[in-house]
């Protein structure tokens, strides 16, 4: 249950949810309420007698909230307030636009709810940002609009004789008061009410002091009373009376408080004495500027309803305006004149309609006036307690110190103008003798409360003293505009400028755009002829002496920019958590806050590149670019669009040919800029440079980014050569891939550390070879038969004799590579050999001599014992078709080799056989479906012509040939199933 809802009945009136817990409740007990923020200036409930509703301290006061305890846990439960409500409201409807919104409005009375969307609508807190909008756009549909009312003697007294409904006597003298429900009802006919009144609560009236400048008297057109009648009276709508109730709940604790208080100390002999001090302090002023500033930017932003557009004219009213008026609200009007009387009243309401708005926003001009003279002494007054306001106070006169004790905060608002000289020429005299200072002080002053120190009351100042402001300027757009005023004075200044110093005061305030300017303007002062860049396009003759000269003069000037970066650089290269050694013992020094974190000044440093890189000066772009290349900041270069960027790399390959990050960068940059040949050509000639500089294996990275470029290029366009130039480096890189083999081949023999071997290496490292000295020059002088016969695949040379005696070397070199290993080990390496081998040349019957390697292999089979199966497996595994390899097999046995009665071992090839047959009968798929009918056909004929011959060789009661006798029946038998 809670009251908030209707804070200022007569009658006890709350309002109630229900919210279910599951259990019993254990305890229930209220939150402490947390403390508000200081400078508030808002004194705890407690503390006060009586307790203000909270509809009267919600924009500073954290709402109420109660725990229960029961077994499921605690449950919290916040009393919701109506700017809670409100902002509920806003969230669950989607806007300001549903009866919801409008519901509230109507229960807690225009002005009310006006305030309570003014917190909303004021917020400067990003999570608010839409509910701001939506407060807006909810003050201004609903707070209804000013209206003249006629109100009765009668309603008058009535009036009078109910003093409970006034706020003041409500709440109690000097309490936050706020108008009743009697004084805010608006548009309801017939009663005599005058909305809401700024005086009953305290609240400041524009024209309420005679002495106020600048605002202008509100005036009520009224009639004198006739007949217990009283004449037209303004009634403000919702929306002023909403913000002149926001504008006092704000200042509700200081506006009628004193400036200063009397604090007791001791003197320097310890006598104690009395010194005035400000009643509040920074803090406290700083949270109302705060306040004050955010009401003030909603007006600003809301000028619309404030500008006074209508005047009302009282010389178009009928001068027996007000004898009409009375004699329409009296009963005993005859009837005949009924008519005559609407056309009055229809004159009458457009009439007093266009004064009511017109009045009203003239008190809203007063009231925008009055928050930003409110901003200005509150703001003056922060200043003065940030230059210790009890020293300054105590230089005042006697006389006005009496003055500032009697003297109350509305008064110094509304009337303060003289007070406030004397305090201003106070401070600015007590730094008189510090110019720089007294500059900082009255720029701050023109910043803070410009029409209590205007531009004439302060002295004019240097560039390095604006700049000096500038580092305790707090708002960025601000700070900016102060650097900006600097900068365009120091370049007003003659040449004769100390750019080191000035760029590190810059550099100080984070003003790195700044330095960039100046620097270059510098350089142009001191250069204007452009000497400098005729003489670097010139290839910088020593007999040059005024170029040269020009030419140091715009570098020093370019230093200072590329010094500027390099600060950048170190700070984004520093590690976060990195600790730093202290210079001397004791606790740690205060952290630096205007110092730059990492990414602070990686953004810092890419705005200010792209800012330099901005300008057309061709010889700074130079230097930037020599920065760059210095800094290994590669990618940086390779990224800017410039049309200096292609001439600065030619130039510095021209003149230092050798620099092999440049040639890298130029053909980076014809890649990026997608000059695909050029950068074809700058690739190939990196691959073919000599030198050890560039190893064999990024050789092959150009050659192969070569030929990627030129297929990127298109040849259609190009010249005809351009083609011829592809092909070229294709066969470069497969000359270049076997030289690569050659030297990983030399690396893994045993005698490699030989200073011999390691030579040999560094040659084949340093240059490209032809496919005939890798031939001549390495494989044959070091025995690499693999190399060798890569050599001959690549050439296309074919040479039966010299392919076969090749396939033997690398055979027999395998095998003395496991010698003293078993058979088993001894063949699997062999078989994993030629299986990698076979791969690459197995489509290539001139290089692949599979007759010559099954005879070859199956004799070392033999040999060695080794599984009949091994070398047909092998082979097929290398990608040797099925009907080949049983054809070769076939073509063999038929030769009769002598070689196989020698070893013993007459039928080793018909095992062999039977075990390639059996191969297939179990996986058919290993011949293609097309081609298996007719292998079919020819296995069942070799196998009748095998078992002719080994019955033969059974009626000499051989047993092997027996054994092959059934399993080729067998075979038989299984082939003429699969036709």
């Amino acid at each position: 249950m809670s009251g908030d809802a209707f804070p200022f009945q007569r009658h006890l009136l709350e309002t109630q949810s229900t919210t279910r817990l599951y259990g019993r409740a254990w305890a229930l007990g209220e939150a402490p309420v947390p403390a508000p923020p200081r400078g508030s200036g808002y004194t705890p409930p407690e503390l006060q007698r009586p307790d203000p509703p909270s509809i009267v301290t919600q924009h500073v006061q954290a709402p109420r909230r109660f725990i229960t305890l029961t077994r499921q846990g605690s449950h919290l439960i916040d009393l919701l307030r109506p700017v809670e409500q409100l902002r509920h409201l806003l969230e669950a409807s989607g806007g300001a636009d549903a009866e919801a919104v409008k519901a509230f409005f109507t229960l807690h009375k225009d002005a009310q709810a006006c305030a309570s969307a003014l917190i909303l609508a004021c917020s400067k807190a990003a999570a608010d940002q839409q509910v701001s909008e939506w407060a807006s756009r909810a003050f201004f549909m609903y707070g209804s609009e000013p209206r003249m009312v006629f109100p009765t003697a009668t309603a008058d007294v009535q009036q009078q004789q109910q003093p409970g409904l006034q706020p003041t006597n409500l709440l109690g003298a000097g309490a936050f008061s706020s108008p009743t429900v009697a004084n805010t009802s608006i548009g309801t006919p017939g009663l005599s009410t005058r909305g809401f009144q700024p005086p009953q609560a305290s609240t400041p009236v524009p024209g309420q002091y005679a002495g106020a400048q600048g605002f202008q008297q509100v005036g009520t057109p009224a009639a004198t009373p006739t007949h217990g009648l009283m004449g037209p009276e303004v009634q403000f709508s919702g929306k002023h009376n909403g913000l002149y109730l926001y504008f006092y709940r704000i200042l509700g604790s200081v506006w009628d408080g004193r400036l200063v208080s009397e604090v007791a100390y001791q003197n320097r002999q310890g006598q104690p004495a009395l010194c005035l001090n400000s009643s509040r302090n920074a803090d406290e002023l700083g949270w109302y500027v705060e306040q004050l500033r955010a009401l003030r930017d909603f007006l600003d932003k809301n000028q619309q309803y404030t500008i006074c557009t209508v005047t009302p004219d009282r010389s178009v009213l009928p001068r027996n305006l007000q004898q009409r008026v009375i004699g329409f609200m009296r009963p005993d009007v005859s009837l005949a004149s009924t008519n005559h009387m609407d056309q009055v009243q229809q004159q009458l309401q457009t009439k007093y309609q266009v004064e009511a708005q017109a009045l009203e926003k003239r008190s809203l001009l007063n009231l925008h006036a009055l928050v930003a003279r409110t901003c200005e002494a509150l703001g003056l007054w922060k200043i003065l307690c940030d230059h210790q306001f009890h020293i300054l106070v105590s230089a005042l006169p006697p006389n006005v110190q009496d003055q500032l004790r009697m003297q109350v905060f509305c008064d110094f608002v509304v009337n303060g103008k003289e007070l406030s000289n004397k305090l201003i020429l106070c401070l600015i005299s007590r730094y008189l003798g510090d110019n720089a200072t007294t500059d900082a002080v009255s720029d701050r002053l023109r910043d803070v409360c410009p029409s209590l120190y205007s531009h004439n009351d302060a002295v004019a100042s240097k560039a390095s003293e604006v700049l000096q402001i500038s580092k305790s300027v707090q708002n960025k757009h601000e700070k900016e505009a102060m650097l900006q005023e600097s900068l365009q004075r120091y370049k007003e200044i003659s040449t004769q400028l100390n750019l080191p110093l000035i760029c590190q005061q810059f550099e100080e305030v984070h003003f790195f755009g700044g330095v960039v300017d100046i620097c270059l303007t510098a350089a142009l002062k001191r250069d204007p002829q452009g000497l400098a860049l005729h003489f670097y396009k010139n290839g910088e003759p020593p007999e040059d002496a005024q170029g040269m000269e020009a030419f140091r003069a715009r570098v020093d000037c370019y230093r200072a920019i590329t010094d500027m970066l390099h600060n950048l650089l170190s700070v984004c290269l520093q590690h976060p958590q990195a600790p730093s050694v202290p210079a001397a013992p004791g606790p740690p020094p205060a952290p630096d806050y205007n110092r730059l974190t990492p990414t602070q000044a990686e953004q810092q440093m890419e705005k200010t590149l792209q800012m330099a890189l901005k300008s057309d000066d061709e010889l700074f772009h130079t230097v930037l670019y020599d920065w760059l290349l210095d800094m290994q900041l590669t990618d940086k270069l390779l990224e800017i669009r410039s049309a200096y960027v292609e001439s600065y790399l030619k130039r510095s390959v021209s003149h230092q040919a050798d620099n092999l990050q440049l040639l890298d960068m130029l053909w980076k940059f014809y890649e990026k800029s997608q000059q695909y040949i050029a950068a074809a050509r700058i690739l190939t000639k990196l691959a073919e440079r000599h030198g050890s500089d560039v190893n064999l294996k990024r050789r092959v990275e150009y050659l192969s980014r070569a030929a990627i470029c030129a297929k990127s290029a298109d040849l259609r366009s190009t010249a005809g050569n351009e083609g011829e130039f592809l092909h070229e480096l294709e066969e470069k890189i497969e000359v270049a891939r076997l030289q690569t083999q050659i030297v990983d081949a030399l690396s893994v023999k045993e005698h490699m550390r030989s200073s011999t071997m390691l030579e040999v290496i560094g040659r084949l490292n340093a240059q490209l070879f032809d496919i005939t000295q890798l031939y001549g020059e390495f494989a044959e002088p070091f025995q690499l038969p693999e190399c060798k016969l890569a050599i001959v695949h690549c050439a296309g040379h074919v040479d039966s004799v010299l392919i076969e005696m090749l396939w033997r070397e690398i055979i027999e070199e395998e095998m003395k590579k496991t010698v003293g290993r078993s058979t088993e080990t001894v063949m699997t390496t062999l078989s994993n050999r030629l299986v990698a081998l076979g791969r690459i040349y197995a489509s290539s019957d001139r290089f692949f001599p599979l007759e010559f390697l099954v005879r070859l292999l199956e004799q070392r089979c033999c040999q060695l014992s080794a599984d009949a199966a091994l070398v047909v497996n092998t082979l097929l595994a290398a990608g040797v078709h099925l009907p080949a390899l049983l054809g070769t097999y076939d073509k063999l046995y038929r030769a009769k080799d002598p070689w196989w009665q020698s070893s013993r071992k007459p039928l080793h090839l018909l095992t062999v056989i039977t075990k390639l047959l059996a191969l297939f009968v179990d996986a058919p798929n290993a011949v293609a479906h097309q081609e298996r009918r007719k292998f079919i056909a020819m296995c069942l004929d070799v196998v009748t012509a095998y078992l002719v011959d080994l019955q033969t060789m059974s009626a000499s009661a051989d047993t092997d040939a027996g054994a092959l006798v059934r399993s080729f029946r067998a075979l038989h038998a299984q082939l003429d199933r699969m036709l």
